[in-house]
Parts: structure tokens; C-alpha cells; sequence
């Protein structure tokens, strides 16, 4: 049954991807990620807890009032960071998985951080909590995740029909102190060139032309949320599926006696 109409206008959405200058921090710190759409806002950064080590993302709404601190659910293993020995994916990484979206005059928008771009079910947790524009704050660098970044953000518009922000920031960061990444290559210093080319997607797969890869810059689009509904009422993904059949099986996957279903 095609749903009903949104009666919508199309918004402007503005992305921009800052060059980030090198600096000393107070506390482990390797990223920050900036964005703008409209008027609002995400920082990304290193916050060390009781509960253990997490990236936040404080949302800023268009009033510059800080609503939420967005918890990554998805960290990296790095080494020897600004002091930070080492932390890892599991055990004292503190993550929440709630994928909050947050209704803003623009619309409903979702935040999941950088790496976590990687993980399908990222982006379908902002989906079944009603995300219209999802943004992915990143800083990742060429030879790492240049030869996906242009199509993830874009395969997740299309799957879940709604609108995605890729945004990727520019420059390089050098640090006092030597770190590995997971490479086997020898400790250093510089963190690798950021390649920027951010990028804006419809629910239906069309996206805009990148950023430059070492310019800041700044993106603007009209969004009209609309395409959305219009877009699910043609593909019927979103009628199709099956979260309970595929949430069976996910249950089933977590569990340390589950034995594949391999036919030989």
C-alpha cells in the first residue's frame, strides 16, 4: 500500500569538511570530525570513562544547545596514540547500540561514527529508529578505505531508502608520541593523508560529486524527504524485510555454540 505523501519540501543540506590543524590535547585525542548541515552540528572525539574508552559525537541542535553525546559503537584497535597504550574492540571499549535519531526542524537524523560505516546493521539500527538523514562523521586516510568509501554510504542509502552524509575531513595529523596500526608496519608519527571526498546520497542510490580529496570545502544539496516514501513504495524493501526472520537468525549467530548452516 503506497504511504502517504509527507508533504515535505525539499531542505538545503550543507556538509562541511574542514581542514583539521595538528594540536596538542589535554587527553588521548586522534580525530575530530566537524559537520554542518544547516544549522547543526557533530563534533567526534577520544573520551576515556570509568566505564572504559568511547568516541561521542555531542549532537548540536540549530539553537547550538547540546542534546546527546552519540556513543560509538564500533572502535578500532589503535596503539600508542598521545600516551594511550592500547585499547581494544572488546573488553574495556564502552559502546551503547541504541542508535539514536534526533528529531530537528530539518528532519530525523542519526549519527553513527566513522568506522562504524563498515557495519550494515549501523545503518539498519538508524533505519528502524525512524532516521530520515543519516550523517558518518569519518577521518580515515588513502590505503586504508579509499577504494570502498565511495560506495558504502551510498549501498546504505539504497538499502535502507533514506538519505546518508559521507563526510571525510582533509589534511594529516602528526603526533609526539609513536603508534602502530595494525599494519605489521614500523611505529610512527603521522596519522596518513586524509582523502576527504565527502558525498551526499538519495534513498534511491543517486548521489552528489565528492569534495576535493585535499581542499576543505563545503557541499550543498536540496533534500527532499519525500523521496524517501516514494522510493520504498517502488523497491518495497522496507515492507519486504523479514526483521523477525533475520533477527532469529542473528540470535542465533551470537550464540558461542552456534554451528553454521553449511550444506556439503
Amino acid at each position: 500500500m503506497p504511504s502517504e505523501p509527507r508533504g515535505r519540501g525539499p531542505a538545503s543540506l550543507t556538509v562541511q569538511a574542514p581542514v583539521i590543524e595538528p594540536r596538542q590535547a589535554p587527553r588521548p585525542h586522534f580525530s575530530f570530525d566537524d559537520l554542518g548541515i544547516q544549522n547543526l552540528a557533530v563534533a567526534s572525539r577520544i573520551s576515556v570513562q570509568d566505564k572504559g574508552i568511547s568516541n561521542l559525537a555531542p549532537f548540536i541542535d540549530a539553537e547550538a544547545l547540546e542534546t546527546l553525546d552519540i556513543c560509538k559503537n564500533q572502535l578500532r584497535s589503535l596503539e600508542g596514540i598521545e600516551n594511550l597504550t592500547r585499547y581494544w574492540e572488546l573488553g574495556i571499549c564502552y559502546s551503547a547500540v541504541s542508535a539514536p535519531v534526533f528529531q530537528t526542524k530539518y528532519g530525523k537524523i542519526a549519527v553513527p561514527i566513522c568506522y562504524e560505516r563498515h557495519f550494515p546493521e549501523a545503518w539498519r539500527a538508524c533505519a528502524l529508529n525512524g532516521a530520515e538523514i543519516v550523517v558518518n562523521p569519518s577521518a580515515t586516510i588513502n590505503g586504508l578505505s579509499e577504494s570502498v568509501w565511495p560506495i558504502e554510504a551510498r549501498c546504505a542509502a539504497i538499502a535502507n531508502n533514506f538519505f546518508t552524509v559521507a563526510i571525510n575531513r582533509v589534511g594529516t595529523e602528526h603526533y609526539t608520541s609513536e603508534f602502530t596500526s595494525a599494519d605489521a608496519k614500523p611505529a610512527h608519527k603521522d596519522f596518513g593523508q586524509f582523502y576527504g571526498s565527502s558525498y551526499i546520497t538519495a534513498p534511491d542510490g543517486v548521489r552528489t560529486p565528492a569534495l576535493s580529496r585535499t581542499m576543505d570545502g563545503i557541499l550543498i544539496t536540496n533534500v527532499d524527504l519525500n523521496k524517501m516514501s516514494q522510493t520504498r513504495d517502488v523497491w518495497n524493501f522496507w515492507m519486504a524485510h523479514r526483521l523477525h526472520d533475520y533477527g532469529t537468525q542473528y540470535l542465533a549467530f551470537s550464540k558461542d555454540d552456534y554451528k553454521p548452516n553449511l550444506f556439503k
